[in-house]
């Protein structure tokens, strides 16, 4: 039996056909851009790099101004395979440090010296900073804020190794204590680990421009049982999702540098890249996902991209943007 294929109907050429509807915002879409298009390509360079520091000025002054409070934490996905609670949303209070006047003062850098010392930004490279000294313990939910740029030290009293910034560019500077003496706290700094993946960490003095908050919350990679468990105020709340197959050994703890809090900068911001931050990537850098400057090379969620970045499970996202900027990530 022979198919015959229908042909086409034959189109006549002096038919008007309709336009397609064009929606009000639409048009007015076009009204703008049409017009600013035809604009900057009529500018000279001179003014174009002038409406670029402008806008960069203005950001910075956005970012200055806006309040990066954590998120309440979203309930866990129910899709994932164990079984999730939804925690009460915690109460996060950040309290000023107090001098102790028995501490070990500091030795403060003259202005001098303080230009020369590295700022402490993820992915810098901190020389002189000692390693964490102990890589796989958990230190607890304690995270420090300077209120204004610092000096991270060797140890109380000893030599200044970097200054530890406000903000960590779009999103404010939080780092988990993993260490107290009177008057001091050691922390994990966000620069770029060494080549055995430990964390530099450094010790702040405590003086009233350093804010201490209990965060509880943390992320632990199981590598025995390919398994991520993201927990909400330790242990009340669990969402875990098994990934991949078991991956041998662990990975010294890190921290989350820049978490999904920024959702919280003026709302323009947050529709432009780098500003966009949701649960979907994890990455090692500064921007690109929510950073976390020890990423495991190996572990269940995969092996980062040559951008440093690694895509999370769809059943972790919810649970990973409620996970705030200072909360530990633990391997095991």
């Amino acid at each position: 039996m022979t198919t015959h294929r229908a042909e086409p109907a034959p189109t006549n050429p002096e038919k008007t056909l309709p336009l397609p509807k064009l929606s009000a915002a639409r048009l007015l879409a076009l009204a703008l851009y049409l017009p600013a298009r035809g604009w900057w390509h009529r500018t000279d360079t001179g003014t174009k790099i002038l409406i670029i520091v402008l806008i960069a000025a203005i950001t910075v002054i956005s970012l200055r101004t806006a309040e990066a409070v954590p998120p309440a934490p979203a309930a866990p996905n129910p899709t994932t395979s164990a079984t999730a609670t939804s925690p009460a949303a915690p109460t996060v209070t950040a309290t000023p440090a107090v001098e102790d006047p028995a501490a070990i003062p500091p030795r403060r850098p003259d202005a001098a010296q303080r230009r020369l010392l590295p700022v402490a930004l993820v992915g810098a490279t901190i020389p002189d900073a000692p390693r964490d000294p102990s890589p796989y313990a958990d230190p607890g939910p304690t995270v420090l804020h300077p209120t204004t740029e610092v000096i991270a030290y060797t140890e109380p009293g000893g030599t200044p190794i970097a200054r530890l910034p406000e903000r960590q560019i779009i999103a404010p500077t939080r780092l988990p204590v993993i260490a107290r003496q009177p008057g001091w706290a050691m922390v994990l700094l966000p620069g770029t680990p060494g080549p055995d993946a430990i964390s530099p960490a450094g010790w702040i003095h405590l003086e009233p421009a350093v804010e201490l908050t209990d965060i509880g919350r943390r992320i632990e990679i199981d590598h025995s049982t390919g398994s991520i468990a993201v927990l909400a105020e330790l242990g009340r709340a669990t969402t875990t999702s098994t990934l991949t197959t078991p991956v041998p050994g662990s990975a010294p703890r890190t921290f989350v540098a820049i978490g999904a809090a920024t959702a919280n900068l003026p709302w323009p911001l947050t529709l432009m890249w780098p500003f966009t931050i949701t649960g979907d990537k994890l990455c090692a850098t500064l921007f690109g996902g929510i950073s976390v400057p020890g990423l495991p090379a190996r572990s269940p969620l995969g092996t980062p991209d040559a951008t440093g970045c690694l895509t999370a499970p769809a059943s972790l996202h919810d649970a990973l943007t409620a996970v705030p900027a200072g909360a530990t990530v633990i391997s095991r």
